[in-house]
C-alpha cells in the first residue's frame, strides 16, 4: 500500500536537533532532500490507536499487536520512510549531475542550495502584557508549502 502526506503549510518535521542560530530544524538526507522518517510516522499512528483504543475500552492488546510493543513484541506493521515523489529518480540525477566540476553544477546542487529551495525560517518569540520575554526567541527551519511525501 502506498500512502501520501502532503504539507500544506510552513511545517517542522523535527530531527530533534538544532545548532547554534536554529533551535530546531527539518530532517534531510545526505543530499539535503527532507524526508519523514518512519519512526516517527508510525510512532504517531500508534499514540493515535493507543487513544482510540482506550476510548472505546478495548485495552492496548489489539494495538500492540499491530504495532508492537516497544522492545518486547514485534509488530505486524511495517512502515517505510517518506520522500518526495520520485525522490530515487532526483537523487540519482543530482549525484551524476555533480560529476560535471566544469560546470559549476556541483556548487549550485550542494546540499545547502537544496535544503535551501525546500525550507524557509521562522522565528517566534513569547510575550508577556505585550512585550517580548528576555531569551524567548527561537529560530525554527521548516518545509515549505506545498510538499508531497510518499
Amino acid at each position: 500500500m502506498k500512502a501520501q502526506i502532503e504539507i500544506l503549510s510552513c511545517s517542522l518535521i523535527g530531527s530533534g536537533e538544532g545548532f547554534a542560530l536554529v533551535d530546531a530544524d527539518v530532517i534531510f538526507n545526505d543530499q539535503g532532500f527532507p524526508y519523514i522518517p518512519a519512526k516517527r510516522i508510525k510512532g504517531l499512528l500508534k499514540e493515535s490507536a493507543l487513544e482510540i483504543s482506550e476510548i472505546l475500552g478495548l485495552g492496548n492488546a489489539p494495538v500492540y499487536s499491530i504495532f508492537g510493543k516497544d522492545g518486547f513484541q514485534e509488530a505486524k506493521l511495517t512502515i517505510y520512510n517518506f520522500y518526495l515523489p520520485n525522490f530515487e529518480t532526483l537523487s540519482k540525477e543530482i549525484s551524476c549531475l555533480k560529476n560535471y566540476t566544469a560546470s559549476g553544477l556541483p556548487q549550485l546542487l550542494s546540499h545547502q542550495n537544496i535544503v535551501s529551495y525546500y525550507t524557509t525560517f521562522i522565528q517566534q518569540t513569547a510575550v508577556e502584557e505585550g512585550i517580548a520575554k528576555d531569551t524567548s526567541l527561537r529560530t525554527y527551519r521548516v518545509l515549505k508549502p506545498p510538499l508531497k511525501f510518499e
